[in-house]
């Protein structure tokens, strides 16, 4: 009969195989060293461990203490108290600021500067008739210059003829008067308008000798 020990036996089917137990021992090796070789050169750069000397700190800035509180300085920081009168003044102004203050008036535009011409009335040449010489006065060789006021319209006639400068003859001052009353004058002129005047016009009384 052949012998029942010499029959094989089965392997576990949970268990690595031999070679495969031998690469993973292998492999744990190498990542250990690994990881020590690491170690050391990190505690060389970083020094997470120190055996002497004081563990470093890091500098922390230094701030000044803040000022002790005024109640405990003593100091009475209470406002004095207004009195009504102040206190009513103080909103009248508030008001008066707060309301709206009224436009300027601007100011009126400057009148328009007057560019046309002024000037006193004038005789018209050939309109001045000479005075009737008093017969007279002129048998009497006496003679003499009489200056009249003359006042004349806007439309160059006289409305009104005194004597300014007497002759010292009543006879001569009123034929000087008589002529210039038919006299015939241009206008005054006021900013190139016509407009009334008045001019001093000389009369002269010469005898024939």
């Amino acid at each position: 009969m052949p012998d029942q020990d010499a029959t094989p036996r089965r392997r576990n089917p949970l268990l690595p195989a031999p070679g495969a137990l031998l690469l993973i021992a292998l492999a744990v090796a190498l990542g250990i060293g690994a990881f020590a070789l690491l170690w050391y050169s990190d505690r060389d750069d970083h020094d997470f461990y120190r055996s002497e000397g004081a563990p470093p700190t890091a500098s922390q800035p230094i701030y000044q203490p803040l000022p002790a509180p005024a109640s405990e300085r003593g100091q009475d920081l209470a406002l004095p108290e207004r009195s009504e009168a102040e206190e009513e003044e103080s909103v009248a102004a508030e008001q008066a600021e707060a309301a709206p203050q009224p436009a300027e008036a601007a100011p009126p535009p400057p009148a328009p500067r007057a560019t046309g011409e002024s000037r006193p009335p004038r005789p018209i040449a050939g309109m001045t008739p000479s005075p009737r010489y008093p017969p007279a006065e002129l048998r009497r060789g006496r003679g003499g210059t009489v200056m009249l006021r003359v006042e004349v319209g806007p439309d160059g006639v006289p409305t009104a003829v005194t004597v300014a400068e007497s002759s010292r003859s009543r006879a001569l001052d009123r034929a000087a008067i008589e002529a210039v009353r038919g006299w015939r004058f241009e206008p005054a002129l006021l900013d190139g308008q016509p407009a009334g005047g008045t001019v001093r016009v000389p009369i002269e009384f010469t005898p024939a000798r």
